[in-house]
């Protein structure tokens, strides 16, 4: 597939750009063919302009996806005062406020196996290699119902 372009900022040598082999179509509209690529905001630049992300930016947009990624999993299944439950009921052995208490701790544990990834990664490919989601994680082994029931028949009795 061929591709043209007209530059529309003679400053940054950013293009509109066309694909395709009707070169007649696109001469028409004032683009030539080429050399071209693609920045890191998404844009096309002629080769050799396109704007660059450093890897220290990189990781450190990685970090705080991460974070987010993490943090908004746990909340899915665990708030803060769930994990203050099981922490509790875990105390006072509790079988699932242990299991939810240490599925909280595999997590944040896995956060940081990747955290420590990101901050190894000596590449840009190999940073865009880490999955930053928790989404393969799964669930803990019981839901906060649960935990609530179990803590309420404990109080009962």
């Amino acid at each position: 597939m061929l591709m043209y372009c007209k530059v529309v900022d003679n400053t940054t040598k950013s293009c509109i750009v066309g694909i395709g082999s009707n070169s007649a179509y696109y001469t028409s509209l004032g683009m030539t063919r080429q050399e071209m690529e693609r920045g890191s905001d998404g844009l096309y630049y002629l080769t050799g302009y396109a704007p660059r992300v450093s890897l220290e930016e990189r990781k450190s947009n990685a970090i705080a996806a991460l974070w987010r990624n993490y943090k908004t999993y746990q909340q899915r299944y665990v708030d803060p005062e769930d994990l203050t439950l099981a922490v509790v009921c875990a105390s006072r052995g509790s079988a699932k406020g242990a299991a939810i208490q240490a599925w909280v701790l595999s997590l944040w544990a896995d956060y940081y196996a990747k955290r420590d990834a990101v901050d190894a990664a000596g590449e840009a490919e190999e940073l865009s290699a880490i999955d930053l989601s928790a989404d393969a994680f799964g669930a803990p082994p019981y839901t906060i119902r649960e935990l609530n029931e179990e803590a309420r028949t404990a109080l009962n009795n």
